[in-house]
Parts: structure tokens; C-alpha cells; sequence
């Protein structure tokens, strides 16, 4: 579990150190509790995807839910949820960028 200010390029540079990833030893999933999440998108073929934006203060985080774009509508601007993810970087148009792969996301406090 960690604050979504902690998911930064030194932490991402830092869970590299534990590769290889694979069957015996899988990516680490991370969780995020109580985070706001702002524009939300499906995107993919037939929606498939969920796209948003999570958000906690002034600190923001691309994220994607593969397979969750039916989700959509369980995700609203103002709520507050508890997000587990793996994170990943990507280069695009020779930037570098930090995405959150969202594997669940619930709202804070359910069960």
C-alpha cells in the first residue's frame, strides 16, 4: 500500500530490481486507498477498456483497467475509491510517462 505520491519514476526505477517477472515471481500489485478519480473513458474495441485519470491533492495518475470498460458507469468524478494496480511506464513521442494498470478498484470503505 502506498500514497499515490509515492508512485514516481524512482519507484517504479526501484521495483525494476525485482524482475524477472513470470509465473513464480509475479509483478507486485500496489494499493492506493481513498483516491479521487477524474475524467473516465472506455477505449479499445467494443469499449473494453476503462481509461481515467486517478487523483489525490495536486497529484494525478493516468491509469487503465484492461477488461474493465464495463465498468464505467461504477465510476464516478466526486467518489472516493480503493485502487489496486500495477504500475508501468511507457515512452510516447519520446516522453516518458507513469500509468497505473488498474487490476480492481472499489469504493472506499466496501467491503
Amino acid at each position: 500500500e502506498l500514497t499515490l505520491a509515492d508512485a514516481t519514476f524512482e519507484f517504479l526505477d526501484a521495483l525494476e530490481h525485482l524482475r524477472p517477472f513470470g509465473n513464480q515471481n509475479p509483478a507486485p500489485v500496489l494499493a492506493v486507498r481513498g483516491v479521487g478519480v477524474d475524467s473516465t473513458s472506455v477505449v479499445g474495441e467494443l469499449g473494453a477498456h476503462l481509461r481515467a485519470v486517478l487523483r489525490s491533492g495536486n497529484v494525478s495518475l493516468r491509469a487503465i483497467g484492461f477488461g474493465l470498460g464495463d465498468r464505467l458507469d461504477d465510476v464516478r468524478p466526486g467518489m472516493s475509491y480503493d485502487v489496486a494496480f500495477r504500475l508501468r511506464g511507457d515512452v510516447w513521442n519520446g516522453r516518458r510517462r507513469l500509468q497505473a494498470e488498474i487490476i480492481d478498484l472499489r469504493p472506499t470503505g466496501a467491503a
